[in-house]
């Protein structure tokens, strides 16, 4: 395993569209709901994009691994990474959830928010799967 080595790309991939989704949800107006919703999907685009080229082909193993204590009296560990089977997911679920925002921008009529906060919500989740 290598060590991510500055900034922890991995967990913001994870916990832009969950804040994102938060975003979203506390809007009151549906116009800007989207207008967050469709920012926080680039972003998220824009982060896989610099996973994928942070990522080298020519290590074996995880890279970008974090590891943080979560818990530590109990020895509880949050810690991530990504392989190379793994490495695509990442911005095919990003570019898929820009679509399907972008595709159901006037088809949905009734819950608006509910809507766009439960995909970037299942974007973040998907992700940090």
């Amino acid at each position: 395993m290598t060590e991510a080595n500055n900034f922890p790309i991995l967990s913001l991939v994870i916990f832009l569209p969950l804040l994102g989704a938060i975003l979203t949800s506390l809007v009151r107006d549906n116009e800007l709901a989207k207008k967050i919703a469709l920012v926080a999907a680039c972003l998220e685009l824009i982060a896989t994009f610099a996973v994928v080229k942070l990522f080298s082909a020519d290590i074996s193993g995880f890279q970008l691994v974090e590891k943080y204590n979560w818990i530590p009296g109990l020895n509880i560990e949050f810690q991530i990474g990504i392989d190379g089977i793994s490495l695509l997911f990442l911005p095919a679920s990003a570019l898929l959830t820009l679509i399907t925002i972008i595709a159901s921008w006037n088809a949905v009529q009734v819950m608006t928010r509910f809507h766009f906060t439960l995909l970037l919500a299942l974007q973040g989740i998907t992700i940090g799967v």
